[in-house]
């Protein structure tokens, strides 16, 4: 079971509660880091400067088999984001955490790490499929033993 703070847990419980819970992604590309809160202000987490952006991220399905895929829909307005997802041939990397409005720096849930899977975008929108790392999905050894690889073998 999760533990939460006590404003939190008191957020969660209430009809009408004026707390917000924030999701804070940290969008991992080969320029650096793009960080996003869903959120009308930038907001400062743990000494970085979270841009707001308008997107919705769902929960996995647990009903399938294997490893779940969840669905991110994020703004596309500046292009920015879909420029950097196309210019990449490995899956990008993101880590979601939550907390509250008024407590940013406190993770109520996370880190969660997610890879990207897949990605459509329209104008206005991306729509991406994030999955989890599996570890017992990755090659071991991460490479072949090849002269050009470990010359020093050979």
């Amino acid at each position: 079971m999760r533990t939460l703070s006590a404003p939190a847990r008191e957020a969660v419980y209430a009809q009408e509660a004026d707390e917000v819970m924030l999701v804070f992604l940290d969008i991992t590309v080969p320029a650096g880091v793009i960080r996003v809160v869903n959120n009308w202000e930038s907001v400062t987490r743990l000494t970085n400067e979270y841009l707001p952006y308008r997107f919705e991220i769902g929960l996995p399905n647990e009903l399938d088999e294997g490893i779940p895929s969840i669905p991110l829909r994020i703004d596309n307005i500046d292009q920015s984001i879909i420029e950097h997802i196309l210019s990449v041939s490995e899956p990008i990397s993101i880590q979601m955490n939550v907390a509250l409005a008024s407590s940013p720096d406190t993770t109520e849930a996370g880190p969660f790490y997610f890879k990207l899977k897949t990605s459509e975008w329209t104008p206005t929108d991306i729509i991406a499929q994030l999955s989890f790392d599996d570890v017992m999905l990755e090659v071991y050894p991460g490479y072949r033993f090849t002269p050009g690889n470990f010359p020093a073998a050979f």
